[in-house]
């Protein structure tokens, strides 16, 4: 028995449905005919009885004029059901949970003027993604906090100086850090002229000459914050993206962009100011009734609008033809500091002042008409918040001062006697209290001009991400391969419809292009040149291919090569294109590959003084996942490219790690898609996952797609032949249980994090080790989903190598089992 269920005002409602209606659901998270994409749950629409129960649901939505109207939002209609948002929902198989998703309203069906049926679409939360983002800016990310919107990265601000510089140079504990990058000069150390050598007092390094980073964890954090979403999994967690970082050049040279502090209004008139010709002025006893109500104190929001109602004495026979308003800012200040001022309207830039100096006037709106005779009425509504920030601090005060003017059409002929077109003009003024502006770099300002939308997709084309909906808001993130490793095997031989199998060969591409955006960069252009292709892009062809198409994964971001300096160990890369002149590079990802010390020691200054440093944060596109055994380097390339620190090919490259398990068993000879239906019984139907593989007469294969028609357990599969970890007899071998199997290190002190995988386990904890790996992580703790682990492993001083493992225990039942991960010390 099918239960469909949607949430209105919070509370689950089941949903009636006709007899004999299929409701069929398809599902697929990676479709080999579109590589790039991430997939999800969706069904064909479906028509449900108009009973009386499901008219209370859908609240005879068939009738436009059922609701309430409310008068101040037209768009809305209270108490209806509103066909253009989607309700959150779930659907059960014989009571067990099957899906949960969006469904969505799309129409009703009327016959002889009586309404019959609804007809409705189930969509997978996935897609609600997509859509929470719109086109938001990722610079924009904010919050609304007491009626204001608030920047998230405003958090990120701190002074602008040279030891706060070189404290995030020198340690990698902070989300912002400022990597050696040459942005208009490319950095020697210990070679070059003086000039140009950063260990030397003419060629020093300044603090301000180097643009920031910003952590992707972060920024996730952000994201997840401004749209109310949760992101989870190992993935987000691993070192793989928690020593990402987003690097912040978005202009060509550095100009610093000082945080914005916003004006805080503390008294304001108790009265409306009026000025009139009448021969005499109004009554002043009612002025107290007028009050600077606009403006509120707590959140220094100023409504600016065309309501002039409460601003104006009811004279007789006044009549308000000719209506003005106008906006002033004055700044007040001794300082000869050059400052910024900054209008925002509903958090959105409205207009600036810039590089003031002194006291200043500003006209923030200029008077302009509205209603009556003009005929280019302007009756907006602005919500005004107001910003300083200057490079160099000042001491200010300000004064924001709104005044409407009405004009009347008519003489005026009343107690105060016939006066021609009588005019009154109402001021209201509010003041600051004396503050002070500080030299804080603004972050959001140097983020890269990229959609949020942009930046995730991205990730996730990187990482080959598979984003799993666990809720409305909450979103499990896992790459392909550690998904497809978390599936559990199903043998649904006796389920199969023998008389329904059909094996096709898949329709593939004759080329696969994985690509960065072009890049300007001097040293890109030249490997361009030597080597006729792209630093870090790959080509996945076969010449012989009887296919014709092209499949691209673009990502959005830049990959820009660094170089070593030789003969010491020094990383950098320079910012400079074939004329040697600095570019903003497209949104670019750089690994932060810890503190790294360096001989000479470089010096970082101020125009008066410096510091003396031997360590600095080295960051590079790989990353070293074991440390100094190498054979688990990470790059950020997409193929095989020579590594600039060690000058070894790191053939770990995007393409490998990520995308190649699945791709190369697609392109495999032996390949083949199968289709096949199975009757499916309930215990099987609504716990298989898409994660999971499917036996067949002794075949495992993936599942490119699932249809079940949930009414019958009747399911239609589309499977992949599993070619990857098969015997030569066709029989499954055991997954892989961590991200690393072995461990050869060097004889070093050095900090080791793996990644394990529940699979179908109940859970798993790490066990004590025997050797000298004993106390170098933690033992215990009931771990119940993939997780991490990390190993201190010492120092080998014993002048001899030695061998140990690393030991997790994994329990299904009562039933348990030992992983090792042999770990090898050089002498």
């Amino acid at each position: 028995m099918i239960g469909i269920f949607i949430y209105i005002d919070g509370e689950p409602y089941g949903i009636e449905l006709f007899k004999d209606e299929a409701v069929q659901i398809t599902s697929s998270i990676q479709n080999f005919r579109d590589l790039g994409k991430i997939f999800t749950d969706y069904s064909k629409q479906f028509t449900v009885p108009a009973s009386a129960h499901n008219n209370q649901i859908f609240k005879h939505w068939y009738n436009s004029e059922v609701g309430e109207t409310d008068l101040s939002n037209l768009s809305n209609v209270i108490g209806a059901f509103d066909h253009r948002v989607s309700y959150y929902g779930y659907i059960e198989v014989d009571g067990q949970f099957f899906r949960n998703g969006k469904l969505l309203l799309k129409g009703a069906e009327k016959k002889n003027n009586k309404i019959e049926s609804y007809t409705v679409n189930f969509v997978g939360n996935l897609v609600q993604l997509k859509d929470r983002f719109k086109q938001d800016k990722l610079k924009d990310l904010s919050i609304i906090d007491a009626g204001v919107r608030i920047n998230l990265f405003d958090q990120l601000n701190h002074s602008w100086d040279l030891t706060t510089v070189k404290d995030r140079v020198i340690s990698d504990a902070y989300d912002v850090l400022y990597p050696i990058i040459g942005a208009k000069r490319k950095f020697y150390l210990n070679s070059g002229t003086p000039s140009q050598d950063i260990s030397h007092a003419s060629g020093q390094l300044k603090f301000n000459e180097i643009f920031p980073a910003l952590r992707v964890s972060k920024i996730i954090e952000y994201i997840q914050e401004a749209y109310g979403i949760t992101f989870d999994g190992a993935f987000i967690q691993s070192q793989t993206f928690s020593k990402l970082f987003l690097y912040l050049k978005n202009q060509e040279e550095l100009v610093i962009k000082s945080q914005q502090i916003q004006v805080d209004f503390t008294t304001k008139q108790d009265y409306t100011e009026v000025l009139s010709n009448h021969t005499s002025p109004p009554d002043s006893s009612n002025r107290s009734a007028y009050k600077f109500d606009d403006l509120d104190l707590t959140t220094n929001v100023l409504t600016f609008d065309t309501d002039d109602a409460p601003y104006f004495f009811p004279y007789a026979g006044f009549h308000k033809t000719w209506r003005r308003r106008k906006l002033v800012l004055k700044v007040n200040t001794a300082s000869s500091n050059h400052y910024n001022i900054y209008v925002y309207n509903n958090g959105q830039l409205y207009t600036s002042f810039l590089n003031k100096t002194g006291n200043t006037v500003n006209e923030v709106f200029p008077s302009t008409g509205y209603g009556g005779y003009f005929s280019n009425p302007n009756n907006l509504v602005y919500n005004f918040t107001f910003f300083i920030s200057s490079d160099n601090g000042i001491t200010f005060t300000t004064e924001v001062e709104q005044s409407i003017s009405i004009t009347s059409s008519q003489a005026y002929s009343g107690i105060y006697g016939n006066i021609t077109f009588p005019n009154q003009v109402q001021i209201l003024r509010a003041t600051s209290a004396s503050q002070t502006t500080t030299s804080n770099i603004d972050i959001k300002s140097f983020v890269p001009d990229i959609t949020v939308e942009s930046f995730i997709t991205g990730l996730i084309k990187m990482f080959n991400l598979m984003v799993i909906p666990t809720s409305e808001t909450s979103f499990y993130l896992q790459t392909l391969n550690d998904y497809y490793n978390d599936g559990i095997e199903w043998d649904l031989t006796k389920y199969i419809d023998p008389q329904k199998i059909s094996i096709e060969p898949p329709q593939l591409y004759k080329k696969v292009e994985f690509k960065y955006q072009k890049s300007d960069n001097l040293l890109n252009g030249a490997f361009r040149g030597l080597f006729n292709r792209e630093y870090g892009d790959l080509n996945f062809e076969n010449a012989n291919s009887a296919f014709q198409d092209t499949y691209t994964v673009e990502l959005p971001f830049e990959d820009f090569m660094f170089e070593r300096e030789t003969g010491n160990d020094f990383m950098t890369a320079t910012i400079l294109n074939s004329d040697l002149q600095p570019y903003a590079p497209k949104p670019s990802l750089i690994y932060c590959n810890g503190v790294q010390s360096v001989s000479p020691s470089i010096r970082i200054a101020d125009n008066s003084s410096h510091y003396t440093i031997t360590d600095y944060v080295r960051f590079s596109n790989e990353l070293p996942l074991a440390s100094t055994d190498l054979t688990y380097t990470q790059s950020l390339n997409w193929g095989a490219e020579i590594s600039a620190w060690d000058l070894n090919i790191n053939f770990t490259g995007l393409y490998e790690k990520f995308y190649s398990t699945y791709i190369e068993n697609l392109f495999n000879q032996r390949a083949r898609v199968v289709k096949v239906s199975a009757q499916l019984p309930t215990s099987v139907l609504c716990f298989i996952k898409l994660r999971d593989k499917i036996i067949l007469q002794n075949k495992r294969f993936l599942i490119n797609t699932m249809a079940p028609e949930i009414n019958s357990g009747k399911t239609d599969f589309e499977l992949i032949l599993d070619n990857n970890q098969i015997t030569t007899d066709n029989t499954p071998t055991v997954l892989r249980m961590s991200n690393i199997s072995t461990l050869n290190v060097d004889n070093t002190a050095q900090t080791i994090e793996l990644q394990f995988y529940l699979k179908d386990n109940d859970l798993w904890r790490s066990k004590i080790a025997v050797g000298f790996l004993l106390g170098t992580y933690t033992s215990g703790g009931n771990k119940y989903s993939d997780g991490l682990m990390t190993v201190s492993i010492p120092a080998n001083t014993t002048g001899s190598a030695r061998q140990d493992a690393i030991l997790v225990e994994y329990y299904k039942g009562s039933d348990s089992f030992t992983h090792e991960i042999p770990v090898l010390q050089d002498a």
